[in-house]
């Protein structure tokens, strides 16, 4: 699966986009790459992103997902994308913070059948998993990060987005949620687009897209 712009620029950034950035040219983001985003504050990161998932659809121009215009699809066609194409981890991390951390993983597993096991594994590998019975708003933002990777990876994906999904972790944490979804990523022959690495910590091998 091919996402594609054309041309396309985000209402917010009408008039203030600079002229080697992707917007308002032709950029096409391929299943099995990686790319990582770099941007000034206020240039569009997290507008990319929710582009990208369908969140935001102010924009001129066209965004295609596999040569189809996004702007054909209905609701129940972006559910069908988020649940089994589209993973996502985003800025304000959007858990539930009354229920436990394993709740909101859960709710998602059922939704796409990913089995407790696996999702918990993934728990224990970054260090959470005596936390999973606490309500996330008892839980610091980094770990509430490390909920919200694991949950993200509670499904099926070609496409797996993170709006600065490290942005509260040390340097060793995030490189193990980085190497978690990498491998997780590889696994299901997935892209990754990412945002918020500094350019020394990005993996060599992240094609740099430039806002």
């Amino acid at each position: 699966m091919m996402l594609t712009f054309e041309r396309l620029v985000p209402a917010p950034l009408e008039g203030n986009t600079a002229p080697d950035s992707i917007w308002q040219t032709g950029v096409s983001f391929s299943q099995g790459k990686l790319y990582s985003v770099y941007a000034p504050s206020g240039k569009g990161k997290s507008t990319l992103m929710h582009i990208l998932l369908g969140i935001r659809r102010d924009f001129s121009g066209v965004y295609a997902i596999h040569g189809k215009d996004s702007a054909a699809y209905t609701p129940d066609d972006w559910a069908g994308l988020r649940r089994d194409r589209l993973a996502s981890v985003y800025q304000d991390l959007k858990l539930f913070p009354q229920i436990s951390a394993a709740e909101n993983i859960a709710i998602k597993a059922s939704l796409t059948g990913f089995s407790s096991s696996r999702w918990r594994a993934m728990a224990e590998r970054l260090g959470i998993a005596n936390l999973l019975e606490r309500p996330c708003r008892t839980l610091s933002m980094g770990q509430q990060q490390r909920v919200a990777i694991v949950r993200a990876l509670s499904q099926p994906f070609q496409y797996l987005l993170m709006d600065e999904p490290v942005s509260h972790l040390d340097r060793e944490n995030a490189r193990l949620v980085i190497d978690l979804a990498l491998e997780e990523a590889a696994t299901q022959g997935a892209a990754v687009l990412l945002t918020g690495l500094n350019v020394q910590d990005t993996p060599a091998q992240f094609q740099p897209v430039q806002i």
